[in-house]
């Protein structure tokens, strides 16, 4: 049988292999369930694919030796560069690697392959209507073709279906973007943007600026984006904070936030940019756009913008982008103490 219908124990059995690789595997970073036993409610091939992420290339000859160590054996990149195969060999025992059919693959945290796995995970995951879709295209497959013949199962649907993997990352890639500008997309964040926030929240201008959003480990970060990911469910409804990743074009790197928070006053919108890429007129470029976002997709009337007054770079942003004075006061409610800020407002509807 190629495809069966989904099964509750496949994500106890990625948990079971999980375990064991955690505790054998030091410089693996993360694990992600990927494929369609990933997927709940999904047909799928009983076996459970499994991706282990590392660093860089340079933690791969370690990886591969640990790997070794407990029974797998280096099958190269099997044609998708950046993705190495491994198999379990007949030598080495163990009753959970030997007993839950899997495939393991290796592969750094910037593979692309990594991302698009992760990708149509996600938005299958969050989206009923499309894996109810592919259910059906799965079961039209095997209507006419039997569900026997495994390679000729995935080669019609990596050929005749090709169409709906494209159209359903385009989806996924769209869903997350919020807007483009020349130069950057701002986004909804991910975890996989933890280690860079982590490192910008550790700079002496976020220190010094925004003592509030420094991290005291990369645990705290990821506990906030994961915070944030829920908001963006509700984000309609005007649940607070919201905050999207400033991700540069050309370099596909984040390079800082941007978002709303909610004040006394009303909603505020704040941003920072990573100090490597300040004075290039990125904030400027996405500011009104942003703000044409908030006006289409949240329907508020009123935002407000606070500066310290001696950050003359940001209140200029607020001041270029058609915000208006309202105070300056002695404020002990931002930026982590007491200090002088000019409290800024801008009509939107």
């Amino acid at each position: 049988m190629v495809i069966e219908e989904y099964n509750d124990d496949w994500k106890n059995q990625y948990e079971q292999i999980k375990y064991i690789l955690e505790n054998s595997l030091s410089k693996a970073i993360k694990f992600e369930h990927v494929g369609s036993t990933s997927i709940t409610g999904m047909w799928a091939k009983p076996i459970i694919d499994i991706d282990v992420v590392i660093e860089s290339i340079n933690d791969f000859e370690k990886t591969k030796d640990e790997l070794k160590i407990i029974g797998y054996l280096h099958e190269g990149d099997m044609g998708i560069i950046g993705r190495e195969v491994f198999k379990k060999d007949n030598v080495i025992k163990n009753e959970i690697l030997d007993k839950v059919n899997h495939h393991l693959y290796v592969c750094t945290k910037d593979n692309e392959e990594l991302k698009r796995h992760i990708l149509f995970r996600d938005y299958l995951n969050k989206h009923y209507e499309i894996k109810m879709e592919y259910n059906n295209i799965k079961k039209a497959i095997i209507e006419k073709y039997g569900n026997e013949d495994r390679k000729k199962f995935v080669d019609i649907k990596e050929t005749e279906y090709k169409w709906f993997f494209e159209e359903v990352l385009k989806k996924a890639k769209m869903e997350n973007i919020l807007f483009e500008t020349n130069r950057i997309i701002v986004r909804k964040l991910s975890l996989n943007d933890s280690e860079l926030l982590f490192k910008y929240s550790q700079e002496e201008i976020t220190k010094r600026e925004l003592p509030d959003e420094v991290y005291e480990n990369i645990s705290d970060i990821k506990n906030a984006i994961k915070y944030f990911m829920i908001n963006y469910d509700y984000e309609y409804n005007f649940v607070y904070p919201l905050v999207y990743g400033i991700v540069h074009k050309n370099k596909n790197i984040i390079i800082g936030h941007i978002g709303l928070t909610e004040i006394d006053k009303g909603i505020e919108i704040g941003y920072a940019i990573a100090t490597e890429y300040q004075n290039n007129g990125y904030m400027s470029e996405i500011i009104l756009p942003f703000i044409n976002w908030i006006k289409n997709h949240l329907r508020l009337e009123k935002i407000y913008g606070i500066a310290k007054k001696e950050n003359m770079a940001s209140w200029k942003i607020l001041e270029k982008n058609g915000f208006e004075l309202e105070d300056e006061c002695m404020n002990k409610n931002y930026f982590g103490g007491k200090c002088i800020v000019k409290i800024y407002s801008k009509i939107i509807c």
